[in-house]
């Protein structure tokens, strides 16, 4: 089964389009987690609670390697055992490495996610595309080859993306990002599902909701994964551009929103949160959210 079936399977069976972002921060760690010896056993407890937390409710976990990069080789070494531990229990994995590189170098990026067995084996990673093909070729080579799956960054949800992202093309007067849509679009086209949808999408943020309308009009069957909501400023009705009319074509991802949340109440309580109550915050927010992006998704 192609990686965007499976993650469109995973998305009906939990009536979820809502994609948790795993960015584990020093901030988080605070007196209301009880205190753990050593920062990897701080990171990996943390870690284990939000996925155990939302396994069941949410199609998809997004894990960001920038978070694990400071922590050296263990930091790795734990971003892989949960790559592993969230595939096991039926989460789609989507890698956030933003990798991007030509030739070689990026077939031996491609071969580290996108290979059977591979130490970092993700059914989803996210790639900068504005190297050109070569730069792709060799991650949607590998990828349609063991049916994985790529979200490349198109229109990203940080306000300075206009600086590059927003200008226009010589010739056929077309935004950066209207360019990269369809070069997105047609290398994605060998790797079609049986649901009609490519398993290699677009990133496209939530804080621009009028270029992400005019993306899902342009591409009705690109799938997206939309940073932005929440924290940064998205709402669920900037999103429901995203969709088409069966509720599909997009995953929202929320990070801060969503794991920072035990953190952002009762901020003068000096007192631990307990395993339970931490599942609980985490839960309530995720159900939530999938309430929220429900009720806009389905026209």
């Amino acid at each position: 089964m192609k990686a965007i079936d499976r993650l469109i399977k995973r998305i009906n069976d939990t009536n979820s389009v809502l994609c948790v972002g795993l960015d584990p921060n020093d901030i988080f760690f605070t007196h209301k987690i009880k205190q753990i010896e050593g920062i990897i056993e701080q990171y990996r407890e943390f870690c284990y609670k939000v996925i155990d937390s939302v396994h069941d409710i949410v199609p998809c976990i997004k894990l960001n390697i920038a978070f694990f990069e400071p922590l050296g080789p263990e930091g790795l070494a734990l971003f892989k055992e949960l790559l592993e531990y969230s595939s096991s229990i039926g989460l789609v994995t989507v890698s956030d490495i933003k990798r991007g590189d030509i030739g070689s170098s990026s077939e031996a990026y491609a071969k580290a996610y996108l290979s059977n067995g591979a130490p970092f084996e993700s059914d989803f990673i996210t790639v900068n595309g504005y190297l050109g093909i070569d730069g792709v070729e060799p991650f949607a080579s590998l990828a349609d080859k063991n049916e994985k799956g790529l979200f490349i960054l198109v229109k990203t949800s940080n306000k300075s993306s206009s600086e590059i992202q927003d200008l226009k093309t010589l010739g056929e007067n077309k935004a950066v990002y209207e360019k990269m849509g369809e070069l997105v679009e047609k290398w994605g086209e060998n790797c079609i599902g049986e649901n009609g949808y490519s398993s290699i999408g677009a990133v496209v943020g939530a804080t621009h909701k009028e270029e992400l309308q005019k993306m899902r009009e342009k591409h009705p069957k690109m799938f997206f994964l939309v940073p932005g909501f929440g924290v940064q400023g998205g709402s669920a009705d900037d999103i429901k551009c995203a969709f088409d009319q069966n509720g599909l074509g997009a995953i929202i991802n929320s990070s801060r929103g969503i794991i920072g949340k035990p953190f952002s109440i009762e901020k003068n309580e000096k007192r631990y949160l307990s395993d339970e109550e931490f599942k609980q915050m985490i839960i309530e927010e995720v159900r939530a959210n999938n309430e929220k992006l429900n009720s806009v998704r389905r026209k």
